[in-house]
């Protein structure tokens, strides 16, 4: 991971503003995140004129990142996890951010959705494919649902740890709530069918 000081300017503001966002909400001002990110305020204006653009710019950097994790095969219970809390000079918290973003709604956070969806619709598509799911399964029709229900995670980290008796949501926590969902995916709940 690059330093911060390797960092340009505007990625330096940029990132500041993620951490920020995901910790305090869109309502933090532009001073908390020149303050964190160790700038005078007037550079957040003029490098993206105001407080908005800057958040336009987190939520494509934030898109951008989650939806390259996820292409990659690389959208895992570690990489999720380490993007919770992680430390003051660790990874960016970008499912943090995201959860933020989804709670506060925008078209960004609509096109995310839209993009995960699309990718799950795939996914379960090639399972189909590949004999490794059920052929009649309408994937059009699950492919939302499923994707829902993966944003848990993201969504309600706290409740997700405490379903599974953890005290924080990390590769542990994410790792258990998989294994007890694991045999309803393969098996289903209803008995007799």
């Amino acid at each position: 991971m690059r330093s911060t000081e390797d960092l340009s300017t505007p990625a330096r503001i940029r990132d500041a503003a993620i951490r920020e966002f995901a910790a305090q909400g869109f309502s933090v001002g532009v001073r908390a995140i020149a303050s964190r990110a160790g700038v005078a305020p007037g550079l957040v204006n003029h490098h993206f004129g105001g407080k908005a653009g800057l958040q336009d710019r987190c939520d494509e950097q934030v898109v951008r990142h989650l939806l390259e994790l996820k292409a990659a095969g690389e959208l895992d219970v570690q990489s999720i996890a380490a993007h919770f809390a992680p430390a003051e000079d660790g990874p960016l918290p970008y499912a943090a951010y995201a959860r933020r973003m989804l709670e506060h709604g925008s078209a960004r956070a609509d096109a995310l959705f839209d993009a995960l969806v699309d990718g799950t619709r795939r996914t379960l598509a090639d399972q189909q494919r590949a004999g490794a799911m059920r052929a009649d399964l309408d994937v059009d029709a699950l492919a939302p649902v499923l994707t829902v229900y993966g944003l848990a995670p993201v969504m309600m980290p706290g409740l997700l740890a405490r379903a599974v008796g953890a005290s924080s949501l990390d590769a542990d926590a994410l790792a258990q709530a998989a294994q007890t969902l694991a045999p309803v995916l393969q098996g289903g709940l209803v008995a007799g069918r």
